[in-house]
């Protein structure tokens, strides 16, 4: 039983560090590479301060779930 949780919950936070880590590079290829970006005076810069967009966001979610996801399952409080 414990070997099961532990595997699922491990498995769960290597998948979500593994999008979290895509995502970033994603970031970093559009913000000093991406055609419209850079159309823009300071426009990487602009794009690191928009927090609305959809990608990090995704990324603050994955960041608060995986450190929420081993407290839930110990039972502690969060």
């Amino acid at each position: 039983m414990f070997a099961s949780i532990l595997l699922a919950t491990s498995t769960a936070l290597f998948v979500m560090a593994t999008v979290h880590v895509a995502l970033s590079f994603v970031q970093i290829l559009q913000a000093f590479v991406g055609d419209e970006v850079m159309a823009i005076p300071k426009g990487s810069i602009v794009y690191w301060i928009d927090v609305a967009e959809p990608k990090m966001q995704v990324k603050e979610y994955l960041q608060m779930f995986s450190v929420c996801l081993p407290a839930v399952l110990s039972g502690s409080d969060v």
